[in-house]
């Protein structure tokens, strides 16, 4: 098969040029193979380079990381916020209290004269209603509920110059013996 691939490479035919020399056939044996030393390859990188190059990599986005955390805003949901964690155990027994009641605060959203209505049990005494913007704490603000025993047991609350959005409604009472608080939410 090599035999007649030799054949068929080898010119079938002599070219003339116009100056009547005659142009020989390719003598295979004449051919050198390529010179890979001409070229020398290019050793920029080597394994003690790459792992430096890694490292300040690595350190320069830490870097980066730490300085745009130190650049953002850090807002506490509460000034108090560590001594607030402390009384935590406190809030989980009001919460409990409140659940166990079968009459609880309930609040409805009157849409038509912009109000919220609270229905308060007879036996609170008096508690607050904590209006909680999550997206601006400048906004938060509260409102005390008077005793139900010598009020009406509805209270009204106005809506019409609060921001329009989410409203986290938290109410906390006493009866007198226990403190009981629940939570709402509220889309204005």
């Amino acid at each position: 098969m090599i035999e007649w691939l030799n054949d068929r490479m080898k010119p079938s035919r002599t070219i003339q040029p116009s100056n009547h020399s005659t142009i020989q056939p390719l003598n295979h044996s004449t051919i050198q193979p390529f010179n890979h030393s001409i070229i020398q390859p290019l050793n920029i990188m080597n394994w003690g380079k790459a792992i430096t190059l890694t490292f300040i990599a690595f350190a320069g986005f830490i870097g980066t990381m730490v300085y745009w955390m130190c650049q953002q805003r850090v807002d506490l949901v509460r000034d108090d916020y560590y001594q607030s964690e402390l009384a935590h155990q406190k809030h989980i027994d009001r919460v409990s209290n409140a659940a166990r009641l079968t009459n609880l605060v309930n609040m409805t959203y009157l849409e038509t004269e912009q109000q919220l209505a609270f229905a308060l049990p007879t036996s609170l005494r008096r508690g607050t209603i904590t209006f909680y913007r999550p997206a601006d704490r400048q906004q938060d603000f509260r409102v005390s509920i008077p005793n139900a025993q010598t009020t009406s047991r509805r209270t009204l609350v106005p809506t019409s110059k609060l921001a329009r959005g989410h409203w986290r409604v938290q109410i906390s009472w006493t009866d007198g013996q226990r403190d009981y608080y629940t939570e709402n939410e509220v889309f204005l």
